[in-house]
């Protein structure tokens, strides 16, 4: 593939990205393990093949002599995963503790690259390792508050789908992945820590394909946002039936006629998967799945849309709200992020009694525009005792040390937001003065967010 067409396939998969229903699935070919006695990073199938050849040989004295035909690490680890059935060895018990070794010395480089990438809401690893929830939680810590990690058990039921919070999800229902209010990772291939559960071998796999396609109706929502998405696949390195298998179940037309986006980026090792592709309007990169996402990284950098930023240090709106405001808060939210601004909201059941917590406290700490939503619920005397009430008295405080003149090149900018018209003399102790003071820079949402507002928001943040 030439230059010029890898540069023409990488403009269209930024454009589908920035549209916000790309999904990468990505595969245990990304992880890379760096021994400290080796200049070069392995495989992880590699040093899972030579520590569990090392198991056996201490074990029960096994020295396995391979067939001339099996030559990768992975076909090596399935011929001793057939040895182990047969003769009733440990197998899992074994990945289990290799695993724990190896996590640690994993290179997490491609995993922050991915996890910079905030259009990505929903993550799928197809891999055992749990270093992509890791990573993900690491990078998306401040601007998506809560990240949910569901897990594929091919073994056990029931089987766990991706649940939505039901109050959001009745506010603005999930059909694609771009509506997730929080970074969702799914382990389709499920965790190394379970029992014999996750996915290691081919027999595995059979025992996934077979559990995913007889299962539908029970894991509804992950074939929704998945058959609502472009696909992208990164370091998986399915053999041909198997990718086929995923476009296709996943798929809700044919091929031939749909309209996603389905991209490959890994090494071209079987034929009949090359003939597929290339017949076809799959996107392939023939590169390592690690060298695509830093060609992928570096051309997203190059175009700076606005979505890449998802960093700690980004310029992100803090939304302070009661919940009886929850779903006119979940409008204000969506109309912000249309505009690919970060928003810090947090969704959970935190109300009466609550003190704030240090996740709240260095959310706030952190945040260029602290959006008060100031409505008749908050507007009350006994508001003081509610959640909402104590960031906005812990926010004043900081306002006051930090920026008391509400500079807009300064943090934190305090920007109201009044869901209906309170006059001064109508405050009651749940409505702090200063908000009122402070409402010339604000905006009214009684008829929505306007245009206006929109760029003085932006016009704060560049600042």
């Amino acid at each position: 593939m030439t230059d010029k067409k890898i540069d023409a396939n990488l403009d269209v998969l930024i454009q589908e990205i920035g549209k916000g229903n790309v999904v990468p699935i990505v595969g245990i070919d990304l992880i890379k393990v760096k021994l400290p006695t080796q200049e070069k990073p392995m495989d992880l199938m590699e040093y899972v093949l030579l520590k569990l050849e090392e198991k056996y040989k201490e074990s029960r004295e096994i020295h396995f002599a391979y067939p001339v035909d099996v030559e990768s690490a992975t076909e090596k680890i399935n011929y001793i995963h057939a040895y182990a059935t047969r003769e009733k060895l440990s197998f899992y018990t074994y990945i289990k503790d290799i695993m724990r070794e190896a996590e640690p010395l994993c290179l997490n480089t491609s995993f922050d690259q991915l996890a910079k990438i905030r259009r990505f809401k929903l993550l799928v690893n197809a891999s055992f390792s749990t270093l992509m929830e890791k990573t993900v939680e690491k990078n998306r810590k401040i601007i998506s508050n809560k990240m949910d990690v569901f897990n594929l058990n091919i073994t056990d039921t029931p089987l766990q789908d991706i649940e939505i919070e039901a109050s959001l999800n009745t506010l603005s229902p999930v059909e694609s992945p771009k509506k997730l209010k929080k970074t969702v990772v799914y382990n389709l291939y499920g965790r190394y820590e379970w029992g014999n559960s996750f996915v290691v071998a081919d027999d595995d796999v059979l025992e996934l394909v077979h559990t995913i396609s007889s299962n539908k109706d029970k894991l509804k929502t992950l074939y929704e946002l998945l058959s609502s998405s472009s696909l992208l696949f990164i370091g998986c390195n399915f053999p041909d039936w198997l990718l086929r298998f995923f476009i296709r179940i996943f798929s809700k037309q044919k091929l031939s006629v749909s309209s996603s986006l389905y991209s490959v980026a890994d090494i071209l090792v079987d034929r009949n998967r090359a003939i597929f592709i290339s017949n076809s309007t799959i996107k392939y990169f023939d590169s390592d799945g690690s060298k695509f996402l830093e060609l992928l990284s570096t051309k997203i950098n190059q175009a700076e849309p606005s979505w890449i930023r998802n960093s700690e240090d980004a310029n992100y709106i803090f939304l302070s709200y009661a919940t009886d405001n929850q779903s006119k808060v979940v409008e204000i939210y969506e109309k912000l992020d249309d505009h690919d601004l970060d928003i810090f909201m947090d969704i959970r059941a935190i109300d009466y009694g609550d003190d704030i917590t240090q996740e709240v406290k260095k959310a706030i700490d952190g945040c260029k525009i602290f959006i008060p939503v100031i409505s008749n619920e908050t507007n009350t005397s006994i508001a003081t005792n509610r959640f909402f009430s104590k960031e906005w008295e812990y926010i004043l405080d900081e306002h006051q040390r930090r920026n008391p003149q509400n500079d807009i090149a300064k943090s934190p900018v305090i920007l109201p937001v009044f869901l209906n018209a309170i006059k001064e003399n109508e405050l009651k102790a749940g409505t702090p003065k200063r908000f009122f003071e402070l409402k010339y820079q604000g905006a009214s949402s009684e008829n929505g967010i306007s245009s206006a507002f929109i760029t003085k928001v932006k016009d704060i943040l560049k600042n």
